[in-house]
């Protein structure tokens, strides 16, 4: 058996042995990624998706017993996977998977924790019912030509300090910057004057508003902890990748509604006699996230 053969073997070899650990890698990186999601609730429950992804079918006619069950398999068999790739891709470029451990220990520490409850609160429904209440009079002001109060904190100073710096460093000051941008253009009018003075004065009071909504589910000490953390190397990548995420955050959703739909556009072609007949509606229990 001649050497060069032995050599080519060898190769070989070694080229599907670095591929096999590729593969590894791949998988090792991606199971990462997703405890990381599951832990920070990066990824929507089923519930959610359902409750969401359900009317556009209902709208064309399918009764909600049908829809609510095309939506839950769409969850289940395209939605989680579309969300894991496409996170995949925002966090791979900016974060290692040593960057993904050290977040995944802080979202699982006291602190993270309490970071993700913070979240919570100006993320439902009653802290945007309440903004809106609050904002309303200054918006109608701006709207007739007139100067709106400017937004105050009646919070410590040396809290609202600590607050800021931690607004900013997680990465929410730009997610809102942005999300403030895409609502003044869908409801822009043309009137530049009118477009800048609303933008700088939602852009001025979100912080306040998410502050003051939070509090006092965070302490000082607490925020500390959190401003700590988001100036290590993973904190300052965590927050660059979050913004990331949430500058495609309307576009990705508009296409899994967009393929939900061209997918179930034949859905009465599952629709059974007894479903045709029946004003059944589903009951959905709240979900656990997939583990």
């Amino acid at each position: 058996m001649s050497k060069n053969f032995i050599s080519k073997v060898l190769v070989l070899v070694a080229f599907l042995m670095s591929g096999l650990f590729s593969c590894f890698a791949e998988d090792s990186y991606r199971q990462m990624l997703e405890q990381v999601l599951l832990s920070s609730n990066g990824v929507q429950t089923k519930e959610k998706v359902m409750k969401t992804f359900a009317p556009i079918l209902i709208k064309s006619g399918c009764p909600e017993k049908l829809a609510m069950e095309k939506a839950g398999k769409f969850y289940d068999e395209v939605f989680y996977n579309d969300v894991l790739d496409w996170m995949e891709s925002a966090y791979k470029p900016i974060a290692s998977e040593s960057d993904l451990k050290a977040a995944l220990a802080f979202y699982n520490s006291p602190d993270g924790k309490l970071s993700l409850e913070h979240s919570k609160v100006y993320s439902g429904e009653e802290f945007s019912s309440q903004a809106m209440t609050k904002m309303y009079p200054d918006i109608v002001k701006i709207v007739m030509g007139e100067k709106p109060e400017k937004m105050k904190s009646s919070l410590p100073s040396s809290y609202q300090k600590l607050f800021q710096e931690y607004y900013k460093l997680a990465g929410f000051e730009t997610s809102m910057d942005m999300m403030v941008e895409q609502v003044i253009s869908l409801v822009s009018d043309g009137n530049d004057k009118y477009n800048k003075q609303l933008t700088k004065y939602f852009k001025d009071g979100m912080w306040i508003l998410l502050m003051d909504g939070g509090y006092p589910t965070v302490t000082e000490e607490d925020l500390k902890s959190l401003v700590n953390f988001y100036k290590t190397p993973a904190g300052k990548k965590i927050s660059e990748v979050n913004t990331e995420v949430l500058r495609g955050a309307v576009k990705f959703g508009v296409s899994e509604a967009m393929k939900f739909q061209m997918m179930n556009k034949n859905w009465n072609n599952d629709l059974g006699k007894d479903d045709a007949d029946s004003d059944e509606t589903i009951e959905i229990k709240p979900d656990e996230q997939k583990e």
